[in-house]
């Protein structure tokens, strides 16, 4: 039998022919050079390697480039960032300025406009002037005279006292300080004096007059001149006489807004962007004052025309300037508390500044926010509720900056394209070196080892061109070692197949079995490999008889005992019968005393249910007793007051017979009275009618006395009667209390063995109740014996086919060790 037969592929042992001796030194030169370069990379060809790499100077520029570009980029974008922030921090100082501004003049105009009410009031002429209308009113008493009639009775000149020289006085001063009307009144509120003629003669019920005269000052709202087509002004201011602050009248001023738009206009020097606007407007009223508009808004002439009376932001901006002027009229709100109120009551703004600030013409509140598409900033006025509103789009902003954002992106293109242009030629100079000794090792691994690399470049191109140089070197070193080792692994396997082949011809015999056979012992790692056979060997030998032993005790053993198995296994399951057996007896018998359990408990509910009813049966008995004893005590009671009323009704017939003899004698007594008065003539007619009126009543005393003892009679005859049926009574109910008495004796007997019974049913149903649980923890105990049963007898059938099952594979082991020669 060959080595190939004994030992195929698949068995772990393989020969192949790998001699270089047949092959010549150029192409044991070219494998090996091949081989180091080319045939150990891992991953694929070179070839296939390399067009994944790509060249090095995409390498470069795909490695350098991001390093580049990327703080290029992050410059532009934090340029662009700071910037844009700058612009719109500017344009939010823009409006700041420009609402500020707006305030600082409409408070210079103001105060401008109440010098002239302040120079009035110290004006000699003026104050003469109200004096003196004083005088009239106390003379023509026009104090007393409703408004309509004093409207009526001035309708021709509406003055008090019409005065040319003052009114003419005051027309040079409002042209002077271009006003459109000046108006003093007195403490009454009649017309003084005028540069125009008033249309009413009586102010004192006007809101601004009142205001005027509480406050001392009151600004007017709004109101349109038709004439002119411009909205008019309104400051009133009260005169109080030098020295004793006697209040004398109301100075008047109204001017035109076209003269606070110039002053304004005049304050904001620069244009305004197309989307900004600034207002003063007056939030009490809800009317514009005046609105500045860009030169170039890009809006039609109706657009710009609606602008002019409506609030930019609407409804929101009137009542957030409401809510500024409140707390200037507090002052108490720190800038913190102002903006937490504003944040807090319109949640819609965003980005909310605060800040308080003193100037020459009074205290400054600036608010500045977001709201909406639009920026806007919002500053009070001293003296004045009104406010002054600078807004602009928010989308004209961001414009500018993605004006800015253009700017940067071509910046960053210009110089990121010209980082591209030096990097590319930078990286085409690092890699002509690299790709020359890329050359000239492609040339290498295909077998050309007489090549030298050119040393030029970088100083690390030229130390790399020099180590590859010295690598060549190095290569052509090895492969010649390798060839002489080569040499002499291919006489030590020629030596090793010859000591591999005897050792097969010796131990051919283990394949059929023969045991007895042994490998002949040499030298090298052959002769180990023969002396582990050998030990092999003789430990299956060993083995053999041990198991050809024991298989045939094992068979003998199962066979005697199969048949005394299968009869345990019979005598388990006939067990289990039995079991079940008892087992539905046991269950019959448990429900029988759970039947006689229920039984008892329905008798002793029963039994504790007469026991209960007897009890209230007696209890009800006592309370009959006690009734008929109280019954008793009663009529006897009652038969003792019947016969004290006997006895009052004698005493009463007594009483009456006493009453009719006293009728009789003064009956008697009034006939001899008649009798008298009759002798003694006329004299004694009055007494005869006396003794007649006597008798009469005599008569009738007697007649009532009859009928009184009649009564008597007839009570004494009833209480008698009474008496003797209440006595019968008595007697009746002594008799039934005597019987009650036997009654309630035979019930408390009864109660005492409804109670014994009672008792005993109770006894009875907890006996009962136990034994069925009892039972029930029988039943639990045979249904446990019952289940054990079922399993022995199953574990006994399982025993019985596994000794049978056992039995066939010692007969099985005891013919495959038969196989063995031992």
């Amino acid at each position: 039998m060959t080595i190939a037969e004994n030992f195929p592929n698949d068995a772990g042992l393989r020969f192949e022919d790998t001699s270089l001796a047949s092959e010549g030194p150029a192409a044991k030169k070219t494998e090996s050079a091949q081989g180091f370069f080319g045939k150990h990379s891992p991953g694929g060809s070179p070839a296939k390697k390399r067009r994944q790499a790509g060249p090095l100077s995409r390498r470069l520029l795909v490695t350098v480039m991001p390093t580049v570009l990327t703080p290029l980029i992050l410059a532009s974008a934090i340029g662009y960032k700071v910037v844009s922030d700058k612009a719109k921090a500017d344009v939010i100082n823009l409006l700041q300025e420009d609402s500020f501004l707006a305030s600082e003049a409409t408070a210079n105009f103001v105060n401008d406009l109440m010098k002239v009410p302040g120079l009035l009031a110290v004006d000699p002429q003026i104050t003469q002037a109200l004096r003196s209308s004083e005088a009239v009113v106390a003379e023509q008493k026009l104090t007393q005279l409703p408004q309509d009639r004093l409207e009526a009775q001035f309708s021709a000149t509406r003055f008090l006292q019409p005065n040319t020289n003052l009114n003419n006085y005051l027309k040079n001063i409002s042209a002077q300080s271009g006003l459109q009307s000046l108006l003093v009144t007195n403490r009454y509120g009649f017309n003084v004096a005028s540069d125009t003629q008033p249309d009413t003669f009586v102010h004192s019920a006007e809101d601004w007059w009142q205001d005027a005269q509480a406050n001392g000052v009151a600004v007017e709202e709004t109101v349109l001149d038709e004439a002119t087509g411009e909205k008019r002004l309104g400051i009133a201011r009260s005169i109080l006489a030098p020295g004793t602050e006697e209040f004398l009248g109301i100075v008047e001023v109204k001017v035109s807004s076209a003269t606070l738009h110039d002053r304004v206009r005049d304050f904001i020097e620069k244009d305004l962007y197309k989307s900004q606007r600034v207002q003063l407007i007056d939030p009490d009223a809800g009317t514009v004052l005046d609105t500045i508009q860009p030169t170039d808004s890009g809006l039609s002439e109706a657009e710009l025309t609606a602008e002019l009376d409506s609030v930019v932001g609407g409804e929101n901006i009137l009542q957030m300037a409401r809510d500024m002027n409140a707390v200037v009229e507090d002052g108490s709100q720190s800038d913190e508390a102002i903006k937490t109120t504003l944040e807090n009551k319109y949640p819609e703004i965003h980005r909310v500044e605060v800040e308080s600030f003193e100037s020459t013409t009074g205290k400054f509140i600036e608010v500045t926010f977001e709201l909406g598409d639009k920026d806007f900033s919002i500053s009070t006025i001293p003296n004045v509720p009104w406010v002054a509103i600078a807004s602009m789009n928010a989308e004209e902003i961001n414009t500018a900056g993605r004006d800015l954002l253009k700017v940067f992106s071509a910046t960053g293109l210009v110089l990121g394209g010209a980082a591209v242009g030096i990097l590319i030629l930078l990286a085409r100079q690092l890699s002509k070196p690299l790709a020359s000794l890329s050359v000239t090792a492609e040339q290498v691994a295909a077998g050309n080892l007489d090549v030298v690399a050119e040393e030029q470049g970088t100083i690390e191109t030229l130390t790399l061109g020099y180590s590859f140089n010295n690598l060549l070197t190095k290569v052509n070193q090895l492969i010649k070692e390798q060839k002489i080792i080569a040499e002499e692994q291919q006489q030590r396997r020629e030596e090793l197949e010859s000591e591999v082949e005897s050792l097969m011809s010796n131990i051919e015999g283990a394949v059929d079995g023969d045991l007895t056979v042994r490998a002949q012992l040499m030298a090298g790692e052959v002769g180990i490999v023969a002396d582990l056979f050998n030990a092999v060997i003789e430990n299956l030998h060993d083995i053999a008889k041990e198991v050809k032993k024991s298989s045939g005790q094992v068979t003998g053993s199962l066979t005697e005992n199969e048949a005394a198995i299968r009869s345990l296994a019979e005598e388990a399951i006939h067990e289990a019968l039995e079991v079940q057996k008892s087992l539905d007896s046991v269950k019959s018998m448990s429900q029988s005393i759970e039947e006689v359990a229920k039984n008892a408990i329905q008798a002793s509910a029963i039994s504790n249910t007469a026991f209960t009813t007897v009890q209230a049966g007696n209890q009800v008995m006592n309370q009959t007793v006690e009734s008929i004893q109280g019954l008793r005590a009663t009529i006897g009671d009652t038969a003792k007051k019947m016969k004290r009323l006997g006895e009052s009704a004698q005493k009463i017939s007594q009483v009456v017979a006493l009453i009719d003899e006293l009728a009789l004698k003064t009956n008697l007594l009034s006939i001899n009275a008649s009798v008298e008065a009759a002798r003694a003539g006329e004299l004694g007619q009055g007494f005869t009618a006396v003794a007649e009126q006597v008798g009469a009543l005599a008569e009738q005393s007697a007649a009532a006395t009859k009928e009184i003892s009649k009564i008597v009679t007839s009570i004494q005859s009833e209480t008698q009667e009474l008496v003797a049926a209440m006595e019968t009574g008595t007697a009746q109910v002594v008799d039934s209390t005597n019987l009650v008495e036997t009654t309630k004796e035979r019930l408390a007997e009864v109660l005492e063995r409804s109670q014994e019974i009672d008792q005993l049913m109770q006894s009875i149903s907890a006996s009962t109740t136990a034994q069925a649980e009892t039972a029930q923890g029988v039943t639990k105990v045979m249904n446990q014996m019952a289940f054990a049963s079922e399993l022995r007898s199953s574990s006994s059938r399982e025993v019985a086919e596994a000794m049978h099952s056992t039995a066939e594979v010692a007969q099985k082991l005891k013919a495959s060790v038969e196989q063995f020669k031992v």
